[in-house]
């Protein structure tokens, strides 16, 4: 299948109908829409009937993950715009107490990430939230934007959700990121709710390489520090997620675009899968 017929299918397996939009900039993470609009509850996507009978697929949160250096914002950046889908680094999510320590030179342990990676997967589902909220606000307005229509007449499917780099080592910070993980809450900021394990299907695209490699794209880049002990460290860390569910691998000595070809693709492949279970 051609890169670009993968992504239209990718789009129409995952999309709402309609004429929305990716969202561009900078993702909010406060608990409120972009606009400044109170954010509908991610509870509320399960509420919610498609409107003129035409049915409306979940949105998906993807991870590119990998050790440091593999190349997750680069892949991220790329498959977010295949995809027309919004892109944030992880790493922009930390919390305080955590950018303080690492700024001191301390390492995260285990209970330092949860909180973190509990953030990263209900900002993902708020984002998720809003663009179906504005999807659903279009329709109800008659707004649609109609320029993007496509030749035939028909309404384009716009995919929803989020592309997230974050490192995802363990299988525990998978699970988390998934929302598999139970939480009280308690850790994540006021008036962001634990995340929802049904309210947003995950995948993860690995990007897979040796140390070899590794070390020499890191010699590679400027203005990039990494000390190979650090890179053996997590590498040590790093429990591979191939075989679990929802994964792609991408390899790490190909050029980008072969990587999102490979990404998309097995995106599609994965979800066409799912599709065929249920139905």
């Amino acid at each position: 299948m051609e890169n670009g017929q993968d992504k239209q299918a990718l789009q129409s397996e995952l999309a709402l109908e309609g004429h929305s939009s990716p969202s561009e900039g900078p993702v909010s993470t406060e608990a409120v829409g972009v606009n400044g609009s109170e954010l509908p509850s991610t509870s509320d996507r399960h509420d919610r009937k498609p409107e003129d009978g035409r049915s409306a697929s979940q949105p998906m949160l993807v991870i590119v993950m990998g050790v440091s250096g593999c190349g997750k914002s680069t892949l991220g950046h790329a498959v977010a715009d295949a995809l027309r889908l919004p892109f944030i680094d992880g790493d922009s999510l930390h919390p305080s107490s955590n950018i303080e320590k690492m700024s001191q030179g301390t390492p995260l342990n285990d209970e330092d990430r949860k909180p973190w990676l509990e953030l990263i997967r209900t900002r993902a589902e708020h984002v998720a939230a809003e663009q179906q909220h504005q999807h659903h606000h279009t329709q109800s307005g008659g707004g649609a934007d109609q320029s993007v229509a496509s030749e035939t007449g028909e309404e384009p499917k716009q995919a929803h959700g989020l592309v997230v780099a974050c490192s995802s080592l363990k299988r525990r910070y998978r699970a988390i990121l998934r929302g598999h993980e139970e939480s009280d809450g308690s850790a994540l900021p006021e008036g962001v709710e634990p995340p929802h394990p049904d309210a947003l299907p995950t995948f993860f695209l690995y990007i897979k390489g040796e140390r070899e490699t590794l070390v020499k794209r890191m010699s590679e880049r400027k203005g990039h520090f990494m000390k190979t002990e650090m890179l053996d460290s997590q590498l040590a860390t790093l429990e591979s997620p191939e075989g679990e569910e929802g994964v792609v691998t991408v390899r790490l000595e190909d050029e980008t675009e072969k990587q999102v070809t490979e990404a998309v693709q097995g995106l599609t492949e994965i979800i066409q899968a799912k599709l065929s279970v249920s139905s």
